[in-house]
């Protein structure tokens, strides 16, 4: 049975199969018929692509990559890419359904259906599946002929598939998972046996990018990595350019081949660069850093070094050696002897071994006999003045860039002035009646410098719910573990959109955030978390929270949103 996978992240879709085709024969074996035969066919006219497990060849009656090159030439033709798969179930019942075969299982097969809708400005990945099995085990087919499912948000929410789940409001909901890290696996031709396996792998990558060891995990090399020969894949990335199929059969393998190495290697060795450590020093003020260098450097060229003269096993404490030469001098003409004058000198030591061993006791001999506390302070200091004047260069730096660059900040809703509203009221005692939905998040530049937005994630959900946070901050309600937390909103959003943000005294309105009339009810909390770099292209993010009023008029600022949790 074929293995067939398809993988949906916020980067990519990526399809992946086996290359053999087989035939059966009696005892229950089979026989390879081909070796490097594709199964994977593109689908330019919706941005994806198509996958099959199951029936290949029937003699020269039928050939279901052909049948499938066919049909995807005609995609364009369709509105829509539900109407395509629609279309898609309804021919193959037909073209089947006529098909000699031995027994019904013999027509049994399934597609992987992969494409990017449209809905409100964002490009989502979508996988229906197309199937005439009747379940997982395959030993039996639907009389009905094909079978037709849209499987990304009933995967999500864990329902049944069914057609309402096409609706914008559904399709919103998996872009909005997507964005926040979720994936979707989907595994056919034999699960039951293939999920294990293809699982357990999956969460060892999982692992790697939990502690950090997996370079770019959004790098299309590092996943044809871990796919290894001899599966070959092919991606259709969120850049809405399907890459990666071809026109030929075999152009899914080409693809695979020139991003893999010849010799495979192993990932415990850092092939393909998939694997990597990362160190770093830990985020603390700069005069914090600069007593921890002035410790360190105390420690080693002070502190250790007094240790070591001062250290009996070491230094071994020894006998001075002295001399004494003694000169008696007289005078011309004179009998009587002088008193003699004397010279008292230390002799030094000498070392009868050989070169290595001399340098070794002169070195010994520096640090015993010649070191003095006061050379080594004033050497100690004189570092210090060094250590200081670069701290010193490294605070002024950081303090222009932090006076220089720019501060992003979410400024509430704003939404469209009624006519009969004057200027003054609007710009001074602002009230909600006096607008009108839908109502957009303003954002506004404090800084000194342009920023650059990035990502904005954002929220909307009841006082109660946000509540039930349990104290947590707003940039941590986008990770992973609050995921089942953001099920309680109302709405979720998150748009990956690079924006410049002036320094204005007004707030912009920005046109990728809306929240319609429905949404915007006294006691309901909107917050999210604003991700931005400056003119320096360092990164940055502020957050916020914003409650409701009773009345409605008015938003008042909770949590740790504007005062804490930004940076």
């Amino acid at each position: 049975m074929t293995v067939i996978s398809t993988i949906i992240t916020k980067h990519y879709v990526a399809l992946a199969s086996d290359s053999f085709l087989t035939t059966s024969r009696s005892g229950g074996l089979s026989d390879v018929i081909e070796y490097q035969e594709s199964k994977l066919v593109r689908v330019p006219a919706w941005k994806g692509a198509m996958g099959y497990w199951g029936l290949a060849r029937d003699g020269a009656r039928w050939n279901t990559f052909e049948w499938l090159q066919t049909q995807a030439g005609r995609a364009g033709d369709y509105a829509s890419p539900a109407k395509f798969a629609a279309g898609l179930g309804e021919k193959l019942t037909h073209a089947l359904s006529g098909l000699r075969v031995a027994k019904p299982l013999d027509r049994g097969l399934g597609i992987h259906l992969t494409v990017y809708e449209r809905v409100r400005d964002y490009w989502i990945p979508e996988i229906f599946v197309l199937s005439n099995f009747t379940d997982v085990t395959y030993s039996e087919v639907l009389p009905q002929g094909f079978r037709v499912s849209r499987e990304t948000y009933a995967t999500l929410r864990q329902l049944r598939q069914a057609d309402e789940h096409g609706d914008p409001a559904c399709r919103l909901e998996v872009h909005t998972a997507l964005q926040q890290g979720i994936m979707f696996l989907y595994n056919n031709g034999d699960p039951i046996l293939f999920n294990p396996i293809a699982n357990a792998i999956l969460e060892s990558f999982k692992k790697l990018l939990e502690r950090g060891q997996l370079k770019d995990p959004s790098s299309v090399s590092t996943h044809l990595s871990i796919a290894r020969r001899p599966v070959y894949t092919s991606r259709v990335p969120a850049t809405h350019r399907a890459l990666g199929l071809g026109t030929e059969r075999r152009a899914h393998r080409q693809v695979a081949q020139d991003a893999l190495p010849d010799d495979l290697g192993h990932f415990r060795d850092g092939d393909q660069d998939v694997l990597m450590k990362k160190f770093g020093w830990p985020r603390v003020g700069i005069w914090w850093q600069f007593a921890a260098v002035c410790f360190l450097f105390a420690v080693l060229f002070v502190f250790v070094p007094l240790w070591l003269h001062y250290s009996p096993s070491f230094c071994p404490p020894h006998k001075d050696v002295w001399t004494v030469k003694g000169n008696e001098y007289s005078k011309r003409g004179k009998q009587k002897p002088e008193t003699p004058n004397y010279t008292i000198t230390k002799e030094k030591k000498h070392s009868n071994k050989g070169d290595k061993d001399t340098a070794d006791a002169d070195q010994d001999s520096f640090i015993c006999d010649e070191l003095k506390l006061t050379d080594v302070l004033i050497a100690y200091f004189t570092l210090c003045l060094v250590v200081v004047g670069w701290f010193t260069m490294r605070s002024a730096d950081e303090n222009t860039k932090r006076k220089e660059r720019a501060y992003v900040i979410a400024a509430g809703l704003r939404g469209i002035p009624k006519r009969n509203t004057g200027g003054w009221l609007r710009d001074n005692r602002a009230k909600s009646s006096m607008f009108n939905g839908p109502w957009r998040m303003a954002i506004q530049n404090l800084g000194q410098t342009p920023g650059f937005t990035t990502k904005v994630e954002w929220g909307i959900c009841s006082n109660q719910v946000f509540e039930e946070r349990n104290g947590a901050r707003v940039s941590e309600l986008f990770e992973v573990e609050f995921s089942a937390w953001r099920k309680k909103c109302l709405r979720l959003g998150c748009t990956e959109v690079q924006d410049i943000f002036r320094p204005t005294e007004m707030a912009l309105q920005y046109r990728h955030v809306e929240i319609p009339d429905e949404l915007r009810k006294p006691g309901n909390v909107f917050f999210g978390r604003i991700d931005y770099k400056d003119v320096f292209r360092d990164p940055h993010y502020s957050t916020f929270a914003l409650r409701i009023t009773k009345d409605g008029e008015h938003t008042d600022g909770i949590a740790d949103a504007y005062s804490d949790d930004h940076d």
